[in-house]
């Protein structure tokens, strides 16, 4: 695994998938890129597992942001 960002984002018994996670949830793309380059195959398909789900998600969840910021707007 990408051993400088392990301490950033999870413990030693993290998995892949919650490492990465934390790293999006971060807006840091920079530690999701050192984090999938340093994992080996198995943990690179865990990620791609998970992050097909999850990418729905988080346009949804972007999306009800993007609501809410322009209600906030609008009530100002």
């Amino acid at each position: 695994m990408a051993g400088g960002r392990l301490g950033l984002y999870g413990g030693a018994g993290a998995g892949a998938w919650e490492l990465v996670r934390a790293a999006i949830s971060a807006e840091d793309p920079a530690a999701v890129a050192a984090l999938v380059s340093g994992f080996g195959d198995a943990e690179r398909r865990q990620v791609a597992g998970e992050l097909a789900g999850h990418i729905p998600a988080a346009a949804e969840r972007g999306e009800v942001l993007w609501r809410e910021r322009d209600d906030l707007r609008e009530a100002c």
